[in-house]
Parts: C-alpha cells; structure tokens; sequence
C-alpha cells in the first residue's frame, strides 16, 4: 500500500477529534442528569464519583493519548520519507550528469566554449534554438538539467548537498563561461526567466 500522509494525518486527527467530542458528550449528559442535585457531603459518595468518572475517562484519555503517539510517529515516517525521496532523486541526477547523454552536451559545450575565446560571441540559447543544429541539441540538454536542479532545490525536494558536492565546482564553470555570458543578451523572455531561476536557486547557493 502506497504512503500516505495527508490520509494518516486526517485519521490521527479524526481519532483526536472523537475522544474530545466523547469526552465533552458525557460531561454535558452528568452535568444535565445531576446538576440540580444538592453537593454531597458524604466522603463514601465522592469516592463513587471519582469512580464513575475514572471508569469512564480512562478509555477516553487513553484514545487521546494513543491519537497524539499516531501523529508523532507519522511526522517523523513522513520525514524520513522525505528524506529518503530527496536523497534519491539526487543521485538519480547525478546518474543523469554522468550518463552518456549529458556527458556528450558537456563535451560538446566545453569545446565551444574553448573554441570562443570571446565569450560575447556565444550565441544565445534562443538564437541557438532557431536553428536547431547539434550544438542546440547539446546546450538545451545542459540548460534543461540545471533548470531542473534548480526547480527542485527551490521547492525543496532535493538533496541539493549531494549534488553541490560532487558537481558544484562544475556547475560554476558552466554558470561563468557559458550561462553568464549569454544571460545579458538572452531575448527569450521563458528562456530568462528560467535563466534567472537557476541563478537565484542554484548558482548563488553554490558560490
């Protein structure tokens, strides 16, 4: 059965919710059968009370107590979940960085960047995408997997440490040599606003 949080979560507080309402439902019902009766004085009477009242608020605090343990341990499963989904999904990306795919864009985006030495030069990623070469091919391959970091790591669904440890130094090679360079001059408004995405959620946590 597939976890689920938010239904875990409802049935905590449902419990929760009953034992209260159970709770004030038979303190309302004494205190409408009994409530005109004069105050005992007989110690023997008081002794019954506390009885009732014990037998009958036993299971009741018992299911609060039991509701409240319910929670805790689903927030921390609920952690540790997320947690364990984080970790994974980074180093799926790292795979992904590594993989021959990915590989091959860096390389071919490495031996461009060396083959300009005047990084005004570099075309911008709209102007690559009108002519849909290789070199387009390539550069959206890389632009695409750290837009994709970055939107993970601001929503916080990804182990960012793992990914800034081994790739971080990298990242920042490509974010001075290739991303800044054609940032300035991007005209595609999508293109700058995911530009600005992974500057703000990615570059700058990595510097």
């Amino acid at each position: 059965m597939k976890y689920s949080p938010e239904k875990s979560f409802s049935l905590a507080l449902s419990i929760f919710g009953i034992t209260v309402v159970a709770a004030l439902v038979i303190a309302g019902a004494f205190y409408w059968e009994f409530h005109a009766d004069p105050i005992q004085h007989d110690s023997g009477a008081w002794a019954n009370f506390a009885s009732y009242f014990g037998g009958i608020f036993t299971p009741v605090i018992a299911l609060i107590n039991l509701a409240v343990l319910l929670f805790i341990v689903l927030v921390v499963t609920d952690q540790q979940q997320n947690q364990l989904a984080s970790k994974r999904l980074a180093l799926d990306m790292l795979a992904q960085w590594n993989g021959p795919e990915l590989h091959e864009s860096r390389r071919v985006i490495s031996n461009l960047i060396k083959d300009t030495p005047d990084r005004a030069q570099l075309r911008t990623l709209g102007e690559l995408e009108e002519d849909r070469s290789e070199q387009s091919l390539h550069a959206f391959r890389l632009y695409h997997f750290f837009e994709q970091w970055a939107v993970l790591a601001s929503m916080k669904e990804i182990d960012h440490a793992i990914l800034s440890t081994a790739i971080g130094s990298r990242a920042i090679w490509y974010r001075t040599h290739f991303f800044e360079p054609i940032q300035a001059r991007e005209k595609d408004k999508y293109i700058c606003k995911a530009l600005e995405l992974i500057e703000e959620h990615l570059f700058k946590t990595l510097l």
